[in-house]
């Protein structure tokens, strides 16, 4: 997996029990909080289909480093710790009780993942707001964003797991 957490959310939440422990494990030590929150965050993301990343200046620094180190698939032992700083010093995704505050954060983007005929997660779609939104505005993102990862999906594949068309949208109703 070429992500660290917290990045590439999109990826791992489709991604087997195995896969996504060692997407966590990544990031080296981490907060018991982050710890506790992530497998919740990923099953949040694979119901409602998209996941919803939050602008933050930690999140904002930690990224332009990481791209700066980018040098192939496998993430170093700097891009490492710099994403363990994320997982640190931010909080990550929406939870659903978390969804009724959302308009008090800006937000950075709203991503859904594109599969291939296996139903493998091979690349994600992202809206790049960069602003505060309401509720509602990102239910309306992020259904375009899933309707475009559908049809890319399609393109690609020839396929479309079940996941991305009947679970879009779940989870942002707080219910």
């Amino acid at each position: 997996m070429p992500f660290v957490a917290p990045f590439g959310r999109e990826f791992v939440a489709w991604a087997p029990a195995a896969v996504r422990q060692q997407w966590l494990d990544a990031a080296g030590p981490v907060n018991d909080v982050y710890r506790a929150r992530m497998p919740k965050v990923l099953n949040e993301i694979q119901k409602r289909g998209f996941g919803i990343e939050r602008l933050s200046d930690p999140l904002l620094k930690v990224y332009t480093a990481l791209l700066a180190l980018e040098d192939g698939d496998v993430a170093g032992p700097v891009a490492m710790r710099l994403a363990g700083a994320v997982a640190d010093l931010t909080i990550v995704d929406f939870l659903p009780a978390e969804l009724p505050q959302i308009e008090q954060v800006s937000l950075a983007t709203i991503s859904a993942p594109i599969f291939d005929e296996h139903g493998d997660v091979v690349m994600s779609v992202s809206a790049q707001v960069y602003k505060h939104l309401s509720l509602e505005q990102v239910r309306d993102v992020g259904e375009q964003i899933l309707d475009f990862a559908g049809d890319a999906s399609s393109a690609i594949a020839q396929h479309v797991p079940e996941t991305i068309r009947h679970r879009a949208g779940q989870g942002m109703d707080n219910r």
